[in-house]
């Protein structure tokens, strides 16, 4: 038993006082947390070196309209803020035109690649084939997802609104 005189020689500072914690965090630390940071990552690189080809500035803002996905989607995909979904890929696959190769290693990191079994996926492949025009693509990808899928309301991917 420790008595009150021997904890006396530590003096009046709390010894069980915790550090504050800092909740702020850079970008390139929050991608530690991420559950696919090889994802995010792979996101943020394509996005710059798009960016960079195409000489486009703002970087994000520049590619908006592009892929049909706000510039704050795309900054908090790149950070790892965010969950990269398949739909989210579908959209910047197509919106920059990526390789059926580069997309497909982009997608098995989320799930799995592309699948010619699947309508969406299906829709996606040919998309990036042909090198569809963004809102083209999501016209159709609508159109086809109501007819396979009876259950779904509304529009699966969405344009953005200005």
């Amino acid at each position: 038993m420790v008595t009150k005189e021997e904890m006396k020689k530590f003096g009046t500072t709390n010894v069980s006082k915790e550090p504050v914690a800092s909740f702020h965090v850079t970008a390139e630390e929050m991608r530690r947390f991420a559950v696919n940071a090889e994802l995010n990552n792979r996101v943020y690189n394509i996005i710059t070196e798009y960016t960079k080809k195409h000489n486009i500035k703002p970087k994000y803002e520049g590619i908006e309209d592009r892929c049909q996905l706000s510039a704050s989607a795309l900054k908090k995909s790149c950070a790892g803020t965010i969950r990269i979904t398949r739909l989210f890929l579908y959209k910047l696959t197509v919106g920059l035109q990526i390789d059926l190769n580069e997309a497909n290693e982009l997608f098995a990191l989320c799930g799995g690649p592309l699948n010619e079994h699947s309508p969406e996926d299906y829709i996606c492949i040919k998309a990036l084939i042909d090198k569809d025009d963004i809102n083209h693509f999501i016209d159709q990808f609508n159109e086809f997802v109501k007819e396979y899928d009876h259950l779904q309301e509304g529009d699966k991917l969405k344009k953005l609104k200005y």
